[in-house]
This record gives structure tokens, sequence and C-alpha cells, in this order.
């Protein structure tokens, strides 16, 4: 049996620009120690002023599922101003990336 990579997609918006700033900023640094977790690939896309996208893809889906528990806990802990989130998840078919 394969296992496969597991692709999350998740919206979140903020209260605020700030709001949304200030995660940004502290995700992106808290985000690389989990590359060696079975984190594979993470891309953050400013979908508005309020708001931000990610692209993330997982070793499996346990590991995902484990990860992004940690992350929901952590953005709990440092009380950060969500007004909505959206997450969809499936397993990475295919990818395609130019080198």
């Amino acid at each position: 049996m394969r296992i496969m990579s597991v692709g999350r997609v998740g919206m979140f918006n903020f209260f605020t620009e700030a709001d949304c700033e200030k995660f940004i900023a502290m995700h992106t640094t808290k985000v690389p120690e989990l590359l060696e977790r079975g984190l594979l690939e993470i891309t953050w896309v400013r979908a508005s002023p309020e708001s931000v996208l990610m692209f993330v893809i997982f070793e499996t889906k346990e590991k995902g599922d484990l990860l992004f528990k940690e992350m929901s806990e952590w953005r709990e802990q440092y009380d950060f101003k969500i007004t909505d989130t959206i997450v969809f998840d499936g397993d990475v078919i295919q990818q395609l990336r130019k080198q």
C-alpha cells in the first residue's frame, strides 16, 4: 500500500490587517521547525489585507492531523483575532512544479 501525502488549503480571515500581519510574521518563524516533523511544503498567499490563504502538504494524514492540531493550539495561545477559518484537505494525487 502506498502512503499518500495530504494537502490542506486553509483560509484565515482576521478582524484587522494588523492581526493578519502579526499572524503571518509569527507563523513564518514558527513553521520551519515543522519541516523536520512531517511538513513537506507550505505556501502563504495574501488573499486580502485581512486574509491569508495557505497551501500545505504533509507527509501523511496522521502527521498532518498532529501538526495541524499543534498549530491550532499555537493560534489559540497567541489569541489571534480570527473571524473565520475554512480548511479543505485531501490526498495529493499529482504535483507539477517548474524547477
